[in-house]
C-alpha cells in the first residue's frame, strides 16, 4: 500500500506479534470481542479463522475482508475487516467495519488509508455491500474520527448499547454509515 505499512493476508507465523499487541489494554478497552487476557491460542483461533476465510475468498474469486497491517519490515502491527451481516428482510447488504492498530503507530494515517481500501472492497461488485456501518464506544472519540474523515456521517448515539464482558455498567455506543451511493457520489467529485 504504502512505503510505511501493507495489507495482507495472516500467515501461522503471525501468532506472536499478534498476541504482543493485544496485550495492550486501549485496545481492549475499546473493542467488544477481544478477548482479555489475549494469548497465542487465540491468536492461533484467530489467524486460522482468517486464512480459512481468505481460502474461501479466493475460490469464490472474491477480495479478501480480514487482513493484517504490518509495518515496512513485514511485522503484523494491526488488522482491519469487514464482517458481512446475515441478510435481514428490506434491509440492505450491510458490512460492519473493525480495526485496531498497535499504539506505536497510530496518528500516521494508516488506519484511514486502510479504510479506504476496505471500503472500496466492500462497496466492489464481488462483494455488492449497499452499507457500511462502523459503531464505536461513545468514549472513543479517535476512532469516530477516523470514520468521519473516511466520509462516513454520524448517526446517533445508542444508549446503553453494548455489554462487555467484565463490564458492570451499559456502554453507549455511536453509530457511523457511509452508503454506496455516497462513496460513489465522492468518488467521481475526486475525478472531476
Amino acid at each position: 500500500m504504502t512505503s510505511e505499512f501493507t495489507l495482507s493476508e495472516f500467515l501461522p507465523s503471525d501468532a506472536a506479534d499478534l498476541t504482543a499487541i493485544l496485550q495492550d489494554q486501549t485496545i481492549h478497552q475499546n473493542t467488544l470481542s477481544i478477548p482479555n487476557p489475549y494469548t497465542e491460542a487465540d491468536a492461533n483461533r484467530f489467524i486460522n479463522y482468517c486464512i480459512n476465510n481468505h481460502k474461501k475468498w479466493k475460490e469464490d474469486g472474491k477480495p479478501p475482508l480480514q487482513n493484517c497491517i504490518r509495518n515496512s519490515d513485514g511485522k503484523v502491527i494491526g488488522s482491519i475487516g469487514v464482517d458481512i451481516a446475515e441478510p435481514v428482510r428490506f434491509r440492505p447488504t450491510r458490512g460492519i467495519i473493525g480495526y485496531y492498530l498497535h499504539k506505536d503507530y497510530k496518528g500516521r494515517g494508516i488506519i484511514p488509508k486502510a479504510l479506504e481500501v476496505f471500503i472500496a472492497r466492500a462497496f466492489s461488485p464481488d462483494w455488492n455491500v449497499e452499507r457500511l456501518e462502523g459503531d464505536t464506544f461513545s468514549f472513543n472519540a479517535s476512532s469516530g474520527r477516523v470514520f468521519e474523515k473516511c466520509g462516513f456521517q454520524y448517526e446517533g448515539c445508542m444508549r446503553g448499547y453494548y455489554k462487555k464482558p467484565g463490564v458492570e455498567d451499559l456502554i453507549d455506543g455511536n453509530s457511523y454509515a457511509l452508503l454506496r451511493k455516497d462513496w460513489e457520489k465522492k468518488i467521481k467529485e475526486d475525478i472531476i
